[in-house]
């Protein structure tokens, strides 16, 4: 398997998360019900935080492809928490209470938006160039 180009993982995560950003949209209008569609539209916009957060990770990591690939796998273990958390809530037991799944589900989603920052902050700091004696 060849290495990735600098910058086409962040490529990759930005379209993901674009991707993500269109399906989760879809999804929450179609488990809206008769709400409003103000308190729909409010809970769209805090449902896509996590997905500007990656775009702006994957921004950032450009250029160090180990951080490109830590911030694309915290998008991928993010995702797996929606697509998880909406078949929980309306597919395998679903009720009174799975209307608040898509205001759950970024709340999770944070915890991958960390991790993913950290271990591309962590990537980034051991590619930064050193000068002598190891010092920067």
């Amino acid at each position: 398997m060849t290495v990735p180009d600098p910058g086409e993982l962040s490529r990759t995560t930005r379209l993901t998360a674009a991707a993500a950003v269109l399906v989760t949209t879809i999804a929450v209008f179609l488990t809206a019900g008769d709400r409003p569609w103000q308190s729909v539209a409010a809970v769209v916009m805090v449902a896509l935080l996590p997905y500007v957060a990656f775009v702006a990770l994957a921004r950032w990591a450009s250029g160090v492809v180990t951080a490109e690939a830590v911030v694309f796998a915290g998008l991928v273990l993010a995702v797996f928490f929606a697509v998880g958390m909406y078949a929980l809530a309306f597919v395998i037991a679903p009720g009174p209470r799975s209307a608040s799944a898509p205001l759950g589900v970024p709340l999770f989603q944070s915890g991958a938006v960390a991790l993913a920052g950290i271990g591309a902050a962590i990537a980034r700091w051991r590619a930064r160039p050193r000068g002598r004696n190891g010092q920067t």
